[in-house]
């Protein structure tokens, strides 16, 4: 019996060395694609992802992931943006009305309050977003194409991609901000600031209305295509911020990574230029992005785009313009590193091995 234990136990012994040697060279190449990737988010010396080197079911997938984290981060000083853009008070104490706005919520709504409107925003912006991204990339690409090597390290591809991408979803993002603009602006501002008026500064109460309700109540007042009330504004808006971000973006990570040791090449890289791009953005587009939350929430007397900023001018001063920047501001640089990391790592992620 022990010898026949023994040679039993020789065979398997064989089988089961053969069956290691191949799961430690399976494992190998996992640890090896892992420490790749990783190599590739943090520190590769290439700082971009080519789009036809990018796997599309890969970036779908990452894409829809890292959207629903990066909302999560963002939403409330969104929603704090787009409070303090319908309040039609002259004043210029952007951070005093900030931190007054947060304790008026919290006060009145608790913590949830920041985050109204956030399961709508969030999943049915995931469409939108993934259409964005493939949309950019597509089109930086081919413009890349059109002027040859000089333009890859040109503002020119970033800047009329992100425009064209923007322009071209803006039928996905505009229904989706006019809802949830109006689900965002229900709690009202504080009690202190009534002296102004429209819709923002009456207390609704517990009748809080869900994304259903606000569709319904649209459509009931304006018919369907109040679902794209304000298009023109948005356009406007934020054609023009894509395209600042996605150029001051793509121009500071090149001169970044020529100037930067390799020791910080990668993700600091990404960070950075995320950074940059960010309170650039925030601060050459919020006079914009506060017209097309006037337009699309029905706040104020304009009925346009430029209507609606010269009456902002006219009876709430130049300062009006920078209403909401505060939160902006707050939001833009720490989210736009965060969009850009999580850009990167979607491209990173959806790159197609090489065999």
């Amino acid at each position: 019996m022990t010898i026949l234990r023994r040679q039993s136990g020789t065979r398997h012994d064989g089988t089961q060395a053969a069956n290691d040697a191949i799961k430690s060279d399976e494992d190998e190449e996992d640890e090896a694609e892992i420490e790749d990737l990783l190599y590739s988010i943090i520190a590769r010396k290439e700082i971009s992802v080519a789009w036809k080197d990018t796997s599309l079911p890969h970036l779908l997938g990452y894409g829809s992931a890292l959207y629903i984290v990066e909302q999560l981060l963002m939403y409330p000083s969104d929603l704090l943006k787009t409070r303090l853009q319908v309040d039609l008070r002259p004043t210029n104490k952007l951070w005093k009305d900030w931190i007054v706005l947060c304790r008026h919520i919290y006060g009145r709504e608790g913590m949830y309050g920041f985050f109204r409107g956030f399961g709508f925003n969030t999943f049915a912006g995931i469409p939108a977003q993934l259409a964005y991204l493939v949309t950019y990339n597509w089109c930086k690409e081919k413009v890349e194409g059109l002027g040859g090597e000089k333009w890859k390290e040109s503002p020119i591809a970033p800047l009329c991609a992100g425009a064209l991408a923007e322009g071209l979803t803006s039928c996905f993002w505009v229904p989706l901000d006019v809802i949830v603009q109006k689900i965002q602006i229900q709690g009202g501002l504080p009690p202190s600031w009534e002296k102004g008026s429209g819709p923002a500064h009456r207390p609704v109460g517990s009748q809080f209305k869900g994304a259903l309700s606000v569709v319904k109540d649209v459509i009931k007042e304006d018919g369907v295509f109040g679902l794209w009330r304000g298009t023109g504004a948005h356009i406007l808006a934020f054609v023009p911020q894509a395209a600042v971000w996605w150029a001051s973006y793509e121009q500071s990570k090149q001169m970044l990574a020529r100037r930067a040791p390799d020791a910080v090449q990668g993700m600091p890289i990404h960070l950075t230029a995320g950074m940059i791009a960010g309170a650039v953005n925030a601060i050459v587009t919020n006079p914009l992005d506060t017209m097309k939350v006037r337009v699309q929430t029905k706040i104020g007397t304009g009925t346009s785009g430029w209507n609606t900023i010269t009456q902002m001018v006219k009876s709430e001063g130049v300062s009006s313009l920078g209403k909401g920047l505060a939160p902006k501001l707050w939001m833009a640089v720490p989210v736009s590193a965060l969009s850009s990391v999580c850009y990167e790592l979607i491209m990173s992620l959806s790159k197609v091995k090489s065999k």
